[in-house]
C-alpha cells in the first residue's frame, strides 16, 4: 500500500471562500494573519457563515466561549453543544465541523496555532508552566470530545474581559506581543477553571482508549487502515481494542476506521481540486478503482458525483 501524506487541511482563505458569504464583513474577518490567529465575535460572522459546515482539518486549536444561545460542533464524530457560560477548546490536527449557530447566539470564537504562542517573548519566562499547560490540554481533548466546560460567574467574567481586550487589539492596532500576552492569559484562565470538573472527571480505561483511538485514526488514516496498527499505537492487543470499542459504541474498530476514511475522502473531495486518482493515492490506495468502489459502497455515490453534488450545494442560488 502506498502511504500518502496526511489529509488536506484547510487554509483560512479556502475556508472563507467556501463557507462565508462574500462582502465587507468577510474581508473584515480576514484582516491580520488569520492562518495563525483569529478572534471574532459570534455576531460578526453568524449571519454570513453557511452552516452546516462538513468535517474539516485545521492546524490550529479552536476555542468557543458562548454567552447567549448555542453553537453546535462535531469533534471526531461526537456532537457537542456549547451554551451560555460555557467554553469549548478543541486541539489542532483533529477533525471538526460546525453544525449550527442559534439565531440568538453571542460570544467569541478564537483560533490559534501553538507555533504562534511559542513565538512569544513571554514563553522563555513561563516555559515550565506553558509546557505543563499544553500537556494538560492534550488530556483535555478527551473531555472535550463529549462536552464543553462550565465556567463559574467570576471565571466567565475574567475570560470575557480578556477576550474583549484581545478582540479590540486584534482588530485595532494589532500589536502581536499584546495579543500573545492576552492569549496566554486566556489559556491560563481556562486552565485554572479545570480542577473542579476536569480532575474529578474519571474516564474509564475503555473511554480513554476509545478517545485516543479516535484521535489516532484522524492522525494516521492516510498511512494505515489496519486495526493492528492502531492497537500497537495504543499499546493494546487488536482483540482488546475491538472488544472495548464494541462495548462502548456497538461498532467495531474496523467500522470506526471506515468512518474516518470516508470523512477524510469527503474532506479532500470538497476542499481540494485534486482529481479522484490523486485523492485515492493521498489516502493510501494504489488502485483508484478500489477506492471508487469503497466510496460508492459506503456513501451511495461515486466520488465524482459526490463532489458535483457538494459543489452545487455550496454554490449561491441564481437570481431569477
Amino acid at each position: 500500500m502506498i502511504k500518502g501524506p496526511p489529509p488536506h487541511k484547510y487554509s483560512l482563505d479556502e475556508f472563507f471562500r467556501a463557507y462565508f458569504k462574500e462582502g465587507p464583513q468577510r474581508e473584515y474577518l480576514r484582516k491580520g494573519n488569520p492562518d495563525n490567529f483569529l478572534i471574532a465575535k459570534v455576531v460578526e460572522y453568524k449571519d454570513i457563515i453557511k452552516t452546516p459546515i462538513p468535517p474539516y482539518l485545521r492546524s490550529v486549536a479552536q476555542l468557543h466561549c458562548i454567552t447567549e444561545g448555542e453553537v453546535t460542533v462535531k469533534c471526531n464524530l461526537n456532537e457537542v453543544t456549547i451554551g451560555k457560560g460555557q467554553v469549548h477548546l478543541w486541539q489542532e490536527d483533529q477533525s471538526t465541523s460546525l453544525l449550527d449557530i442559534s439565531h440568538d447566539a453571542q460570544g467569541f470564537y478564537c483560533h490559534f496555532s501553538y507555533e504562534f504562542l511559542a513565538q512569544s517573548p513571554f514563553v522563555a519566562n513561563i516555559a515550565k508552566q506553558f509546557q505543563q499547560m499544553t500537556k494538560r490540554f492534550e488530556r483535555l481533548n478527551l473531555y472535550m470530545h463529549h462536552r464543553p466546560l462550565n465556567l463559574d460567574h467570576d471565571t466567565l467574567g475574567a475570560v470575557l474581559r480578556v477576550l474583549e481586550r484581545m478582540h479590540t487589539e486584534y482588530h485595532g492596532t494589532h500589536n502581536v506581543d499584546k495579543i500573545q500576552a492576552y492569549l496566554f492569559a486566556l489559556l491560563f484562565e481556562v486552565n485554572g477553571s479545570l480542577p473542579e470538573q476536569f480532575e474529578l472527571c474519571n474516564f474509564s480505561r475503555q473511554e480513554e482508549l476509545m478517545n485516543n483511538f479516535k484521535s489516532a485514526i484522524f492522525r494516521h488514516i492516510s498511512e494505515e487502515r489496519s486495526v493492528k496498527f492502531y492497537a500497537d499505537k495504543l499499546h493494546v492487543s487488536p482483540n482488546h481494542l475491538n472488544k472495548s470499542v464494541k462495548q462502548l459504541t456497538g461498532e467495531t474498530a474496523r467500522d470506526w476506521i471506515t468512518k474516518a476514511l470516508i470523512i477524510s475522502a469527503k474532506i479532500l473531495l470538497k476542499q481540494t481540486a485534486l482529481n479522484i486518482n490523486e485523492i485515492a493515492f493521498q489516502l493510501g490506495y494504489d488502485d483508484p478503482s478500489y477506492f471508487t468502489r469503497f466510496f460508492k459502497k459506503n456513501v451511495g455515490l461515486l466520488p465524482k458525483d459526490y463532489r458535483e453534488t457538494e459543489l452545487q450545494r455550496q454554490s449561491p442560488p441564481k437570481v431569477k
